[in-house]
């Protein structure tokens, strides 16, 4: 387990106020799947590794299964986001926006979100490095501008596993623990491009019967206790500190469970969040899942004024792998992938109704691979890609095309050939180089939609492509 030490002492005369947060959710039923439209998303869930080659049958079935679609980009949504910003850049602003950006592995690394974090940050000022799941929750869990660790002791439940048990908090993360003296960290991180200093936090968990305690202590003091006994909930501790760098424990005082969803830290009373929240291997159907009551509710407290919806990657493979195992069954693929778009299409919605007033983006996947020169472009990436324009566009959701950015068909193959390289040899993810080149460019086309909207020029969000040359 890599832990990462990268504190900064701060003085110990902290003034420190915590308030325990008035309302709590109840988890009335806290796993409950979604509706019936789900049915046959396991025997889509098949592996999203390298890909085996695909027949020339199957090629003219995928392409029978799919619809002509022509895409739309209007910003929709966006509007509401564009406003805030507005409003960020008066000067005697106290407004903090908050981008919530849900995803799969490209969000959980947050290389791509790292990098946007760090440009929208620049410009519009630091409000902190926001929402993540609490300690480690899985095996190579990274991520920038933040310190993290954990003890033993701890497991984390994953919406994404099958054997694994809700409740999860927005994260699709539930880390849990039994016994006193286990703890997880969060803090500042001295030597990164960002994530410095913080003043305050709040910490989301797991109310319910019989729960034990934690005790909060910054920069090695024991500055609250909480006890997480009650009706079954989602409920929030918050605190504040001097701004500066710090170190953030949670850590057990008693024999009883103890469940934590995630830790949110904060800066000023301006600037701009970007928290990232993904699983590996995660669809929206997953994701849809895993977003009960619980989950519901923090994103509602989270309260986000731009929603990035993430997914994709692994809903390509996914359909892939069912079209070459089910060639001469033409019907078969068509009714796979009307589930998952149905998947989509209900995660989707039901995410936005739960935002509110947020504007809402939906980020398509970057261009795919067979991986190791097999398969070469999933088929069904082209469906997956038109399914989330036209469900975009139904929804008053706005779209940026990955794959487009990166320049269509081949060219994370090409990227891959780079010296250094800009994505990685398996087909699928980018290297640091290459999320940080598809970050900046969304980034410029945001903007440039963003000035345009200013002054009234007009409403499209372009895509356009990554400069891969000096």
């Amino acid at each position: 387990m890599n832990w990462t030490h990268i504190w900064a002492a701060v003085p110990l005369g902290i003034v420190l106020a915590i308030t325990a947060s008035a309302t709590k959710v109840a988890d009335t039923d806290p796993e409950s799947p979604l509706p019936a439209e789900s049915e046959g998303r396991a025997a889509s869930e098949t592996s999203a590794g390298k890909l085996s080659p695909i027949d020339e049958t199957t090629r003219r079935n995928l392409v029978a299964a799919a619809e002509p679609f022509s895409p739309t980009t209007g910003p929709h949504r966006l509007e509401a986001f564009f406003g805030s910003l507005q409003r960020l850049e008066d000067p005697n602003s106290t407004e903090r926006v908050h981008i919530l950006q849900l995803g799969d592995s490209h969000t959980a690394g947050d290389g791509l979100t790292g990098q946007l974090r760090r440009r929208f940050q620049d410009e519009f000022g630091d409000g902190g490095r926001g929402y993540a799941p609490p300690g480690v929750p899985w095996r190579g869990y990274s991520q920038e501008a933040m310190s993290w660790a954990t003890s033993g002791g701890w497991r984390a439940h994953l919406g994404i596993r099958n054997d694994d048990h809700g409740p999860w908090g927005i994260a699709g993360v539930r880390m849990d623990t039994y016994g006193p003296g286990t703890w997880v960290q969060r803090g500042t991180c001295e030597y990164c491009d960002g994530g410095e200093a913080f003043d305050a936090f709040s910490v989301h968990f797991l109310r319910q019967p019989g729960g034990g305690s934690f005790e909060i202590q910054v920069d090695g003091r024991n500055v609250n206790t909480v006890s997480t006994a009650g009706p079954r909930g989602m409920d929030v501790v918050h605190g504040r500190v001097p701004e500066g760098p710090h170190e953030l424990r949670i850590k057990t005082t008693s024999a009883g469970p103890v469940g934590l969803f995630g830790i949110s830290t904060r800066r000023g009373n301006e600037g701009l969040v970007y928290s990232n929240v993904g699983l590996n291997g995660a669809t929206a159907g997953d994701f849809g899942e895993a977003i009960g009551p619980l989950a519901r509710a923090e994103l509602r407290r989270l309260s986000p004024e731009l929603v990035v919806f993430a997914f994709g990657t692994n809903g390509a493979y996914n359909l892939h792998e069912f079209a070459r195992r089910y060639t001469e069954n033409p019907r078969a693929i068509r009714q796979q992938r009307r589930r998952w778009a149905a998947d989509y299409r209900r995660t989707l919605r039901r995410t936005m109704d739960v935002a509110g007033a947020a504007s809402c983006l939906v980020l398509t996947p970057p261009d795919l691979s067979g991986g190791d020169g097999r398969g070469g472009r999933p088929a069904a990436l082209n469906f997956v890609i038109d399914t989330q324009h036209r469900v975009a566009d139904d929804l008053g959701c706005a779209v940026w095309n990955q794959s487009t950015a990166m320049g269509g068909p081949g060219s994370i193959e090409r990227w891959a050939q780079k010296n250094p390289r800009w994505a990685q040899t398996d087909g699928k993810h980018l290297t640091v180089r290459g999320y940080r080149a598809v970050a900046d460019r969304l980034y410029g086309d945001l903007m440039d939609a963003y000035q345009r909207w200013l002054s009234g020029t007009g409403r499209g969000l372009p895509t356009r492509r990554v400069a891969t040359r000096p």
